[in-house]
């Protein structure tokens, strides 16, 4: 079974615990690799993008990464070789996105995504095929060629 892992920031906590079940029930293996809290109470956004894209990586897997907008775990995320992490708000946004630009990192953005909201664009993520037409791998092989 293929495995996703899922972090968050203190904003998006919530509706990460919220969505647990609805992944629980998808065909992957969830494995939820939240920092700890700081002293204050906040999980920093860096390290929740560090510690799923390093799984992600490693082991060709899946990962959500929530914060308030989604947009910080997105910059984060693709700082590391590998990551292709991006962020929408409707489900035809993230089919394209997994289609065309192979996502292998969904961020969302508690602050303004409802559960159902969110469990729709998990399931067109999931549900979204890469598209391997030679045009889509020339431009994804161009991106490997940036960063470290």
């Amino acid at each position: 079974m293929k495995k996703m892992y899922i972090a968050s920031d203190h904003r998006g906590i919530g509706l990460k615990d919220a969505l647990l079940p609805f992944l629980n029930e998808q065909s992957f293996e969830v494995v939820d690799v939240t920092p700890t809290k700081n002293a204050d109470g906040s999980i920093d956004f860096p390290l929740a993008s560090q510690a799923v894209a390093q799984h992600v990586v490693q082991e060709g897997a899946q990962g959500l990464i929530l914060c308030g907008s989604g947009i910080g775990v997105a910059i984060a995320a693709n700082r590391f070789k590998g990551i292709r992490a991006a962020t929408a708000h409707t489900p035809e946004e993230i089919h394209e996105a997994k289609e065309h630009n192979h996502i292998n990192v969904l961020c969302l953005g508690a602050d303004e995504t409802s559960k159902e909201n969110a469990e729709a664009l998990i399931s067109a993520w999931i549900e979204a095929k890469p598209d391997t037409a030679e045009r889509r791998l020339r431009r994804l092989a161009q991106l490997d060629t940036y960063g470290s």
